[in-house]
């Protein structure tokens, strides 16, 4: 079978004029962000119309909610916290959080952070560092967690119930194998938004792709390489969840956009310094973050 693959134009370096809407001071360097789906921002007569609600995680080791004009910051973690994700769940504010502390909680945010505290609903004690969590809109009572030892849980956040346990291939037993892979363990792993039963991951120079709907699910459906020097992130597109892009984690910054079952080598963005990625919701569009400079490429799929 033969894929079609549109070339991959980057934007001309440009400024693009823009307003501010609201400057928030962290107080200490930030290590992932999640915006909430409450959160909305739009011009209308001239006007803002927004409602705010954004998390990040810091290297503080502190959790901040910024809700609109408040800030509450949430203490708990003991170590590096590698990722936040703000659930779908309209009745509750769900945050779940992973850390290098070797464990995932669950913060209940609340509706009024001016007047009332947030609290944590539980906690799940993880075998090693949580590397990646995320929630699914397809199914609100679900959340995904990876670990740095290779395991990929689903839980029922809301019964606390154990869904179901995947490995990577050969990483059981971290640490007893002496590979590269079993060293640098498992950096990254997302959901496919468009599908509740793809699942990717990135360990060390290759990626895995799961179809948890196939069975047995804890065999990964096919796998492929992707940076000689290890990946460090992978995030499927919203736009079209054939498609996810990875990031290596050597100073020579590259960006890889993979299209699933593909055989051919994939597109390749070269730049230095890239320090995270993510897609836009709607629209066909890779995001890289460069120092203060936000990177735009149109992915023409």
């Amino acid at each position: 079978m033969k894929i079609r693959y549109k070339n991959i134009q980057c934007i001309d370096i440009k400024t693009i004029s823009y307003e501010l809407h609201h400057k928030y001071l962290c107080g200490s360097r930030i290590n992932s962000i999640s915006w909430s789906n409450e959160s909305y921002l739009y011009k209308k007569n001239n006007e803002f119309q927004s409602n705010i609600l954004i998390a990040t995680a810091s290297a503080d080791k502190n959790i901040r909610i910024y809700n609109n004009e408040n800030i509450e910051v949430i203490s708990g973690h003991k170590d590096f916290i590698n990722d936040i994700a703000f659930g779908y769940d309209k009745n509750e504010r769900i945050l779940a959080s992973v850390s290098d502390d070797r464990s995932c909680r669950i913060w209940k945010i609340s509706k009024d952070i001016k007047n009332k505290q947030s609290e944590e609903y539980y906690r799940v004690i993880l075998k090693s560092s949580g590397k990646s969590v995320c929630f699914h809109k397809q199914n609100i009572q679900l959340m995904m967690v990876a670990e740095k030892n290779g395991s990929i849980r689903i839980i029922n956040w809301n019964t606390s119930e154990f869904l179901f346990t995947f490995y990577e291939p050969g990483l059981e037993d971290i640490g007893s194998l002496n590979t590269i892979e079993s060293a640098i363990g498992l950096r990254s792993a997302d959901w496919n938004p468009n599908n509740l039963h793809i699942i990717g991951s990135v360990i060390g120079q290759k990626f895995y792709i799961w179809n948890t709907s196939e069975s047995p699910i804890h065999k990964y459906v096919y796998s492929g390489n992707v940076h000689k020097d290890g990946s460090k992130c992978i995030k499927f597109s919203p736009h079209d969840g054939n498609y996810f892009a990875t990031l290596s984690s050597s100073s020579k910054r590259a960006i890889y956009v993979h299209k699933l079952t593909m055989k051919d080598i994939p597109k390749n963005l070269p730049l230095t310094q890239i320090e995270s990625i993510c897609w836009h919701s709607t629209k066909s569009l890779l995001i890289g973050c460069l120092g203060n400079n936000l990177l735009f490429w149109d992915i023409n799929i």
